[in-house]
């Protein structure tokens, strides 16, 4: 499995904002220790805001909120919460 993790390297927010991609992303994230993960859970949360518009981004970020570490999960929750009440409004 880290092998795929490996291949997601540099690549993660593309593949999150994929139909197909992302579900595989969402069960690394799920499956794998959050640590094995920092680097792809960094990446993916330089592009929070725009992953959460996202029909699938959001769906990740949701999985990383669930299973990541806590230092994941907090990090997440500040970039987040520097847009709150727009995206407490989007419909997605």
């Amino acid at each position: 499995v880290l092998f795929v993790a490996e291949e997601f390297k540099g690549r993660a927010v593309r593949a999150a904002r994929h139909s197909t991609r992302s579900r595989v992303l969402e069960r690394l994230v799920e499956q794998c220790p959050g640590e094995v993960l920092d680097e792809l859970v960094r990446e993916l949360i330089t592009a929070a805001l725009a992953l959460c518009y996202n029909d699938f981004g959001n769906f990740v970020l949701q999985r990383v909120l669930e299973h990541g570490t806590a230092a994941q999960r907090r990090t997440l929750v500040e970039a987040l919460s520097a847009d709150a009440a727009s995206l407490a409004q989007h419909p997605v």
